[in-house]
């Protein structure tokens, strides 16, 4: 079977007990980056308009009141 990684990590020892963890994408995870900010730029806009329509809402209520 075929492995497919994405994301890569490495352990940075610190202190006898303590390291960190640095995560980053492969070459193959980095393919992903134009799929990823178009769902970005999507949720934005999703975003935007609803909150365009939540305040055409509120100043609808407040005309009617």
């Amino acid at each position: 079977m075929h492995k497919i990684i994405l994301v890569h990590n490495t352990a940075i020892l610190k202190y006898a007990h303590k390291c960190d963890v640095v995560y980053s994408l492969t070459e193959f995870g980095k393919t992903l980056i134009p799929s990823i900010k178009l769902i970005k730029d999507w949720g934005e806009a999703y975003i935007t308009k609803q909150l365009s329509a939540e305040n055409y809402s509120e100043e609808i209520q407040d005309i009617v009141e």
